[in-house]
């Protein structure tokens, strides 16, 4: 049977196609800055959003008797996503705490109110799509936010790639050529929270930030240029996502976990043919 004749999976491969790039492309930007472990203190956040979406959705049901679509989880998720990359960026502007120290404090507390208030509220199998994901649950309302988010993506950072660069390599060099630096980091961060928000059907809280962090990470491996680097994260990203979503229907495997150990086995792959290369 052919499988592309499943609706499911057409949705599931057009998300893997918008998503893998994406998350590659930012994948650039956070490892090349040393800020790989952001993305999946991010990722974890939206546990608690999850969470406190369904407590209020919950109040207002019971006491104003207010009904909601289900789109609004999914928004308030979003929301909540990019409120949480200000706050971080407001305590690290203001406060004299490390980076580090602030995400392990967004990691720590996002999972632990998250799963208090998610186990009191929810089946375990609710719990579990959450933190490994379900693309195939994905629907074309998804797909298209999913899209407009990509877009916009790739507009902004290669319409800022020179400023980024510059901040990648030193911001005091890039604030002396006349580069916003705190405003870049701003929309950069909640650039990188929109696309988690929305990226979290694919793999869940728990993997998000391997589509993230992997693709990047292997594209170093090779690459001999910035041009190169960014050329392969792209090809690795979308490699690596659409060869998930089709290898867990052939091995009937959870597709996100599937997504993330295929993106593994493209990154030892590419470090063999490196080692190869270096002894010849």
């Amino acid at each position: 049977m052919d499988i592309f004749s499943f609706d499911f999976f057409r949705r599931s491969l057009l998300a893997a196609l918008l998503a893998g790039p994406t998350c590659a492309l930012l994948g650039v930007i956070t490892t090349s800055r040393g800020q790989a472990f952001f993305s999946d203190s991010l990722a974890h956040s939206t546990i608690a959003g999850y969470g406190f979406g369904l407590l209020l959705q919950l109040l207002c049901s019971r006491f104003w008797e207010a009904s909601f679509s289900n789109l609004f989880i999914s928004s308030f998720m979003f929301f909540y996503c990019l409120g949480i990359s200000l706050v971080f960026l407001f305590f690290l502007n203001k406060t004299k705490l490390e980076p580090d120290t602030l995400l392990s404090l967004i990691f720590t507390g996002s999972v632990s109110w998250g799963i208090l208030i998610l186990t009191k509220m929810v089946h375990y199998p609710l719990l579990e799509s959450l933190l490994f994901g379900d693309i195939n649950a994905s629907s074309w309302t998804d797909i298209g936010m999913l899209g407009i988010v990509s877009l916009v993506s790739f507009f902004f950072l290669f319409k800022n790639m020179p400023g980024l660069l510059l901040v990648m390599i030193d911001e005091n060099l890039a604030v002396s050529e006349g580069v916003q630096v705190k405003k870049l980091n701003y929309q950069t961060v909640i650039l990188i929270g929109g696309v988690i928000a929305l990226s979290l059907k694919l793999l869940g809280a728990l993997l998000v930030s391997a589509m993230i962090v992997i693709p990047a990470a292997t594209a170093k491996l090779l690459a001999w240029n910035f041009r190169s680097l960014l050329s392969l994260s792209l090809a690795y990203g979308c490699v690596g996502a659409v060869g998930g979503v089709v290898l867990s229907y052939y091995i009937d495997a959870m597709t996100g976990p599937t997504i993330g150990g295929f993106e593994m086995a493209l990154l030892l792959l590419s470090f063999s043919i490196k080692n190869l290369f270096v002894k010849k």
